[in-house]
């Protein structure tokens, strides 16, 4: 059977990382209880969104992404600012903002893995790259002014770690949410 492989190329969070925002989404989770909040095994900061692929191309993908141990180096991210997707008056994604250090270098490792991707046939993204950490999706219009009051009186607390490996991640849908597997580790130097 060939079936189609959903995946995507990330970066996984150390635990203790999941677990401080897992604490801070349960005190947001009391304003918006009814938001699609990330379950904390779920958490992780998405670089590219492959979506469903024969398992010749993921083939591809895991050995185009090989070079990354001799090419990427490896970099601190913060983890720190909450915010929403298009905006906080009418949010569609509730996220946490990303910064990195060097910044230079976590941008350079996602444009090295757009490259390698639009060599196999993947569209570049023609959105700026904006990195952030996805807490909750937003399908009906919710008033999470309380929420926004929180989040100003309560910021997340600024979490740091040195990222050392990029993943390649399947995602299986199920009626409970996507589960995510790793298909392969690519260390960084």
């Amino acid at each position: 059977m060939n079936e189609e492989i959903r995946s995507f190329i990330a970066i996984e969070l150390p635990n203790e990382v999941k677990s401080q925002i897992e604490s801070y989404v349960s005190e947001l989770r009391k304003f918006a209880p009814k938001l699609k909040w990330v379950k904390k095994e779920s958490l992780h900061i998405t670089l590219k969104f492959l979506g469903n692929q024969p398992p010749h191309t993921i083939e591809n993908v895991i050995a185009s992404l090989i070079p990354l141990k001799e090419y990427g180096k490896s970099f601190e991210i913060q983890i720190k600012n909450i915010g929403a997707f298009p905006n906080q008056n009418k949010p569609r994604v509730i996220w946490l903002g990303i910064e990195a250090s060097p910044r230079e270098l976590f941008f350079q490792t996602y444009a090295w893995i757009e490259e390698q991707l639009e060599q196999l046939g993947f569209e570049k993204e023609k959105r700026k790259f904006s990195p952030h950490l996805t807490l909750a999706r937003i399908k009906f219009p919710t008033d999470l002014k309380g929420l926004w009051g929180f989040t100003e009186n309560q910021p997340f607390p600024v979490q740091s770690f040195k990222v050392t490996e990029i993943v390649l991640m399947r995602s299986i849908l199920k009626s409970f949410g996507a589960e995510y597997h790793q298909i392969q580790k690519y260390p960084l130097r």
